[in-house]
C-alpha cells in the first residue's frame, strides 16, 4: 500500500529490514526495522562452520517459507522454533532418502550386484517443523563382474539365483571375471574367467565351451561333473565328458583342489585325491 503526504505526492513504504545471527549451528533471524530486534524464528542443527554471509546465501525466507540448501545443513536434525507461522522446506539440491531394491548396477564393463538398501539424505518432517537426516543403509555389494559385452547399457544376460551366477553368451567378453565370493556359470561360450579375493566356485555344464580360469586359490572350487585332469607347466587341464579342455587352471595359486566337493593335489602331471 503507498502512502501520500501531506504535499500529495506519492511515497512508497520502507521495506523491512531483517538479519542473522548464528552461533554453534544455531541461527536466528531478526527483524532490526519497525521493532528492533524482533525475533521470528530460529533454527538449530545447521552446520556449525556457517558464517552469516553463509546463512544469507543458503537460506530464503520467502512468504513464510524457509528453504534450506544442502550448503548450510548438518547431517543431524534440523528444528524450528517460531511463535509465527513460519515453516521448512527442502532446497532443490538436498539429497533426499531413496530405497532400492537387491539388483545391478553397471559402469562401463563392470557390473557390480548389490544388497537392498537406502541413500543418505534428508526428510522434511509432516509438520514442516523439522527436517531430519538418515544414514545410508544397506547396499553392500554381493558381487562384481568386469569385462563385459553391454548392448546400450543393458545388463540383460546375467542372473542370480542364491549364490549361482549364470552368464548367457551375450554378455561375455572376451575377459570376465567374479569377485567377492562368486558362483560363476560361463554360459555355452568359450570363457576367461579369473578367481577374485573371495571363494569363488565355478560351474562347467555339458556343452559349456572351453574355459580358462586364472589365479584359481585354495578356497575356489570347481563343479563339472566327470572329468580327467593334465597337469603341466602350472596348468591344470581337464576333460569333461567328451570335451577335451573343458576348463583348463592357468597360473593357479591353490595346493588343494576342491572338485565336485571333493579335495585333490598335483602328484607329478596327474591330480589325485588327498
Amino acid at each position: 500500500m503507498s502512502a501520500v503526504n501531506i504535499s500529495g505526492v506519492e511515497e512508497s513504504p520502507e521495506e523491512d529490514e531483517f538479519s542473522w545471527t548464528f552461533s554453534n549451528g544455531t541461527a536466528t533471524y531478526v527483524k532490526t526495522s519497525g521493532t528492533s530486534g524482533e525475533t521470528l524464528f530460529t533454527l538449530s542443527g545447521l552446520n556449525p562452520n556457517l558464517t552469516v554471509d553463509d546463512l544469507d546465501a543458503g537460506i530464503e525466507v520467502s512468504d513464510g517459507k524457509i528453504i534450506l540448501s544442502a550448503d548450510v545443513l548438518a547431517q543431524k536434525e534440523v528444528t524450528l522454533t517460531t511463535s509465527g507461522d513460519y515453516s521448512l522446506e527442502l532446497g532443490e539440491d538436498c539429497p533426499t532418502v531413496t530405497a532400492f531394491d537387491k539388483g545391478w548396477t553397471l559402469d562401463d564393463t563392470t557390473a557390480t550386484y548389490h544388497d537392498a538398501g537406502k541413500t543418505d539424505g534428508y526428510k522434511l518432517s509432516t509438520s514442516a517443523k523439522s527436517i531430519s537426516y538418515t544414514a545410508a543403509t544397506g547396499g553392500k555389494t554381493l558381487l562384481t563382474v568386469n569385462g563385459l559385452e553391454v548392448t546400450d547399457g543393458a545388463i540383460d544376460g546375467l542372473t542370480v539365483d542364491k549364490k549361482t551366477l549364470t552368464f548367457t553368451p551375450d554378455v561375455v567378453g572376451e575377459n570376465l571375471s567374479g569377485d567377492a565370493g562368486a558362483t560363476i556359470n560361463g554360459g555355452g561360450k568359450n570363457d576367461t574367467l579369473w578367481g577374485g579375493e573371495g571363494s569363488d566356485t565355478f560351474i562347467y555344464e555339458s556343452g559349456g565351451g572351453k574355459d580358462v580360469i586364472y589365479n584359481f586359490g585354495n578356497n575356489d572350487a570347481l563343479q563339472i561333473g566327470n572329468f580327467t585332469a593334465t597337469v603341466k607347466d602350472n596348468s591344470i587341464a581337464f576333460k569333461v565328458g567328451s570335451q577335451t579342455n573343458a576348463i583348463t587352471l592357468k597360473d593357479y595359486t591353490a595346493t588343494t583342489f576342491n572338485i565336485n566337493g571333493t579335495n585333490y593335489k598335483v602328484d607329478g602331471s596327474t591330480l589325485t585325491k588327498k
